[in-house]
């Protein structure tokens, strides 16, 4: 069954930040003005980040027996789902999470993080409001977000 991955406010409100910036650092080359050549390696790297975070982003969830597989624009993870135990957890027990390698909120919260909590945990989240916690006996978290976090857990379950 498939569970989509819809992009929180705070998610949104960064692309429209980072897109905004990216086209003003554009402008003047765009628009051929002056003393524009400064800004192209700015630019180049900004665009570079998008290009990057888009690749990582989430699409979408879809549990299959055995595995759950997170969809990307260009390839899928797949999370083995022997043993593992999904459990819904509340937006102010992950949102203070320091990142330890990934993207944090550019399309998607993707990658490890670290919290008092939980530990060190592997993110595939675009809405930390809909987070679910997938638990392995190897105690290897992992967190998304389905677009309905209580009908996945029941189907994960079933």
């Amino acid at each position: 069954m498939e569970f989509g991955a819809p992009k929180s406010i705070w998610i949104k409100v960064i692309m429209l930040i980072l897109g905004l910036v990216l086209f003003f650092l554009n402008a003047p080359m765009l628009f051929a003005m002056e003393n524009a050549d400064g800004l192209i390696f700015p630019a180049a790297i900004l665009l570079l980040v998008f290009g990057v975070s888009y690749y990582f982003s989430i699409k979408k969830y879809e549990v299959l027996p055995g595995q759950i597989v997170v969809h990307r624009p260009f390839d899928k993870v797949v999370i083995r789902a022997d043993g593992l135990v999904a459990t819904r957890v509340e937006k102010k027990d992950i949102r203070f999470s320091i990142r330890t390698f990934g993207i944090g909120g550019i399309f998607s919260f993707t990658g490890t993080f670290w919290n008092r909590k939980f530990g060190a945990m592997t993110w595939y989240v675009t809405d930390m409001a809909r987070a679910v916690l997938l638990t392995d006996p190897r105690t290897n978290k992992t967190i998304i977000s389905p677009d309905d976090p209580e009908k996945f857990i029941a189907t994960f379950n079933a």
